[in-house]
């Protein structure tokens, strides 16, 4: 993903307390979410579907053990 793309999990590829973290941050599987950063600690939007989100901040070497299908936005079919 780019930053401002927005997507759906499909697979978390941690393992034990780090599988546990990701899920207690939201990151599971079907969830939503948009890249805001991905420089530095990297910053995805959760739950960006309309209603409240939250914005964390994830080391690139846990952001890159989540799998995301990137959404096709309306403007590009």
């Amino acid at each position: 993903m780019t930053p401002g793309q927005c997507g759906i999990i499909r697979q978390n590829t941690a393992t034990g307390a780090d599988a546990a973290y990701l899920r207690a941050l939201g990151l599971r599987c079907n969830q939503r979410i948009r890249l805001c950063r991905a420089t530095g600690p990297w910053i995805v939007e959760v739950g960006c579907q309309g209603g409240p989100a939250c914005r964390i901040g994830l080391a690139r070497d846990m952001a890159e053990r989540v799998q995301v299908e990137v959404a096709v936005s309306v403007s590009a079919r």
